[in-house]
This record gives C-alpha cells, sequence and structure tokens, in this order.
C-alpha cells in the first residue's frame, strides 16, 4: 500500500527544522511506499531552498501564499490543500505548523507532530509572556495527535511528564557530502584554532555569553559566527559593530555551512535549551571536537567513550574559559575520526528517516 504523507513546516527558511524536513524528503525518494509532499506555510526570502525541494519535490511541493503565518484566508487555503493531495498521515514541525491540525477534520487521517522543543520552557525565554499562551496551546493540539516525536531523549522524557504517552524518540540526523565545497576566501591567514558557533541568535541560544568570553579573554583564537536573529535582522551588524575589534568574526546566515565546518577546529554550544541542534551534529559529520554546554540534550550525544567532546557550565564564563584554555593547551591539528564515526552510528539522514517511515506505516496499520 502506498502512504500519502503530507509535511506541514512554517517556511522554507534555512533552520534545523527546515533541515530535519529535507533530509526525510531526500531519504523518501529511495522508499517506494511512501507518497511524500511538503506544504510551507509561508512563502519568504529562503535563498535557495525553494529550488532545491522543487527538484526533489515537483508539484508535490505546495507554497501557501502571503509571509503571515496566521490568517483566516491560510487556514482555508491549507484545507484545501489537504483535501486535494488526501494524505493518509499529516507530519506537523514545529509550532506554528501544529496550529493548522485545529482546522482539519480527521476522519481516517493520522496526525503526528516531531517536537523540537521543550514547548512552554523554551517558548517563554523565546518570546516572553505570550510564551505561556503558546504552551497551553500545544497542549491542546498534542491531544489530537496520534504521535508525537521528540528529537531527543530530554525532549519525549519532558512530554511524556506532561502525559502524552504516545510518543518516542527519533534523533535528527542530517546527509553530509563533502563533494563541491566552496571555496572560502579570506580565511586562510586566521589564527587557529578556529572555532564555529553555528545558528539563530535567540535567547536561549546564550550568544551574549559565548562572545563576551571570547572577546575578552580568547582573542587570539578566532571564532567564526554563521547565523543571524531571524526575527529582527539589525541584530547581526549591532554584534558585528560591538565586536568589531576581536577576533569575532560575524558571517551572517549561510548556505554553505560544511565549506566553514572544515576550516574549523573545533564548534561550540552555549545553549540553555535545545531539541538536538543539527548544528552539532553536522561539526560531529566533520570530525570536529565539540566544546557544548552541559544541558542533558547535549549529554545525549556522548554515547561512546574518548568522543572528544568538553561540556561547561553555560551560566557561569569560569567554567567555559577553563574548559577552552585544557581545549587549546592539548589541541592538535590532527583528528581521530573518533566523532566522525559516532555520527556514521547514529545520526544520519538514512538511519533517521527509517525510522519515520516505521511511523507513517504503523500509524496506518492501527485502527
Amino acid at each position: 500500500m502506498m502512504i500519502r504523507v503530507a509535511i506541514v513546516i512554517p517556511s522554507l527558511v534555512q533552520s534545523g527544522v527546515f533541515e530535519v524536513v529535507k533530509n526525510i524528503v531526500i531519504q523518501s525518494k529511495n522508499d517506494p511506499q511512501v507518497e511524500m509532499f511538503l506544504i510551507s506555510l509561508r512563502n519568504i526570502q529562503n535563498y535557495g531552498n525553494e529550488e532545491k525541494m522543487r527538484e526533489l519535490l515537483g508539484d508535490h511541493l505546495i507554497i501557501i501564499p502571503g509571509t503571515e503565518i496566521i490568517s483566516i484566508k491560510k487556514y482555508v487555503r491549507f484545507w484545501k490543500v489537504i483535501n486535494k493531495v488526501k494524505p493518509n498521515v499529516i507530519h506537523f514541525n514545529a509550532f506554528e505548523s501544529e496550529l493548522y491540525s485545529l482546522v482539519i477534520l480527521k476522519h481516517n487521517l493520522k496526525f503526528m507532530s516531531t517536537a523540537h522543543n521543550m514547548g512552554i520552557n523554551d517558548f517563554v525565554p523565546t518570546y516572553g509572556k505570550i510564551g505561556y499562551l503558546m504552551g497551553i496551546i500545544q497542549k491542546i493540539v498534542y491531544k489530537r495527535m496520534d504521535l508525537i516525536v521528540g528529537v531527543s531523549k530530554t525532549v519525549l522524557d519532558y512530554y511524556r511528564r506532561m502525559g502524552f504517552e504516545k510518543s518516542k524518540v527519533i534523533y535528527n540526523g542530517t546527509n553530509v557530502s563533502f563533494n563541491n565545497l566552496n571555496q572560502i576566501d579570506g580565511l586562510d591567514q586566521i589564527s587557529h584554532p578556529v572555532g564555529v558557533y553555528s545558528g539563530n541568535f535567540e535567547k536561549r541560544k546564550n550568544v551574549d555569553f559565548l562572545f563576551d568570553v571570547y572577546n575578552k579573554h580568547f582573542n587570539l583564537s578566532t571564532l567564526l559566527v554563521l547565523g543571524d536573529d531571524p526575527r529582527n535582522k539589525k541584530t547581526l551588524k549591532i554584534y558585528q559593530q560591538k565586536y568589531k575589534n576581536s577576533n569575532i568574526i560575524f558571517l551572517g546566515r549561510v548556505q554553505d555551512v560544511l565549506s566553514y565546518l572544515k576550516k574549523a577546529d573545533y564548534l561550540i554550544s552555549p545553549s540553555l535549551s535545545e531539541g538536538l541542534p543539527m548544528s552539532v551534529l553536522e561539526g560531529m559529520a566533520c570530525d570536529l571536537s565539540l566544546i557544548l554546554s552541559n544541558i542533558p540534550q547535549h549529554k545525549e550525544l556522548e554515547l561512546e567513550k574518548n568522543e572528544r567532546i568538553k561540556f561547561f557550565d553555560p551560566k557561569n564564563s569560569i567554567s567555559l574559559i577553563k574548559v577552552l584554555e585544557e581545549f587549546f593547551d592539548s589541541w592538535s591539528k590532527d583528528k581521530s575520526g573518533k566523532n566522525a564515526k559516532i555520527f556514521n552510528e547514529y545520526f544520519t539522514s538514512e538511519r533517521m528517516y527509517n525510522e519515520y517511515s516505521k511511523q507513517y506505516k504503523q500509524l496506518i496499520e492501527e485502527k
């Protein structure tokens, strides 16, 4: 039986959620039992991602017109799309897309959602008081789901404590190819070891803490910053001006992250909360050493002995300084291959898709 799956995503803008969905779509092309559709709720600048997904999906990529995320007109258009596609399973990704589950009568449809964060615990630091309302709405939405997928055990445990027993963990995965990497000009003379931070500038990512430590204590080491504030494009320029005399290089949002990672020696993440960060998995795939905040989601990445991972307290600058000093003292250009080995065993897109495909098929078999 051919299963028709409609994945719903807020937009095609480059993000961790988009990377997860993109890799599910890519791997689905090798699955003769699944016909995949992708519905993007917003038509906004995505720097080539629409073209990439169109090559994969053709007319199975559906972009609902308009830049707003919620409107009555959008809800009507979404309802019409679902009635035209006639999926067996609707797979929601991210809170904004989950809201659209409220306008669809389930009948024989199966609903599932991938939880990329920990609900209200992450909504409030990011969105302020409105985050409490978002958390309440999410609980209502999740009661309609036939399955909730946590991207880490930490996320899964959070929702199970809330009473959502129809849930399981599927670790994020990605596909990494080192063919046709771009030549990055202007970085050949930078000071090593080179670190990379890749991600947004939202509050839970804790970037001010990271930048201040580097600016005050590690001006001889280079930190490449790949990312920006998706809600305020002026933030990047503010940081560039504030740290213009430091060895922190703000490159903004880039499409060829791997090209920069291959120039680096380690990846650093100071996050206060995560789902399971795709940027860290990409760093692991490049066999970079990992310097990570000691949150449970990061700790889950330490799966075997002798992995090149160091942890620090993301609220204690002395803790980060100590870890960085220890790393710099023992740093060598030679890479052991250990982190890449762990990635290939646990975090590939093929492994991730096989788990999702299994869930799609089990949902259809359930009465």
